[in-house]
């Protein structure tokens, strides 16, 4: 029963991260609320791993750490929540998100090999086109938030979660859980506190609605 419960939740709680996105940003930039999510995560993450002496990382995992670091929480969440910043609706923001698995899949099959049972493609396929003519239809009806530059930040953190998605399963099967994540976490904050600096000068409104979303975005993303 939890077993098949898991998928369901997860998809459940992984789908707010598009409403925390919309609130986190509205006392920070985006880069910023990142920046301390990513500080906060790897420091707790870490903490934990001392704490239960969880297996080490060597010099070749921190590496591919860092890389899958990169596509999968600095450029994903990052482009997640520029779009957000600029206006793009959450519901719409998770439509272009689901062509994660598209992308993945026929990355897979061109750069590992994978191959996928016909079923599999179908529902691909399927997903794809929901994604095409919903976006279609939005723009077409010329809903509000809808700017080019939303869509495109978009569409950027979907390849990079894919490209970190492709290097994990490739290089990345055996990399400890907890540290490596840490390890992710902690180059994505470096690049997104470089941007927070540079671009957005670290302004933030600490409002109790800043810190729900941080605290959330902490402990259930």
């Amino acid at each position: 029963m939890l077993k098949r419960l898991a998928p369901v939740v997860f998809v459940l709680l992984w789908s707010t991260g598009f409403i925390v996105a919309r609130y986190g940003t509205r006392d920070a930039g985006p880069l910023t609320f990142l920046f301390l999510r990513m500080v906060i995560a790897a420091g707790v993450l870490w903490a934990i791993a001392v704490a239960t002496n969880a297996p080490a990382i060597s010099p070749t995992q921190v590496k591919w750490a860092m890389l899958t670091g990169l596509g999968m929480h600095a450029i994903y969440l990052g482009g997640v929540f520029i779009a957000s910043d600029l206006g793009l609706p959450s519901g719409l923001s998770a439509l272009i998100a689901g062509l994660h698995p598209v992308i993945t899949s026929v990355g897979a099959l061109l750069l590992l090999s994978e191959k996928l049972r016909p079923r599999q493609w179908i529902g691909v396929g399927c997903g794809l086109g929901g994604v095409v003519a919903v976006v279609i239809d939005r723009l077409n009806a010329g809903v509000s938030g809808i700017t080019a530059g939303a869509v495109v930040a978009m569409v950027v953190s979907v390849v990079g979660m894919s490209a970190g998605t492709l290097l994990q399963r490739s290089r990345g099967g055996t990399m400890p859980l907890l540290r490596g994540t840490a390890i992710q976490y902690v180059i994505s904050a470096v690049v997104l506190g470089i941007g927070s600096v540079s671009v957005e000068h670290f302004e933030v409104r600490w409002t109790a609605r800043f810190w729900w979303s941080l605290v959330w975005a902490v402990v259930v993303l």
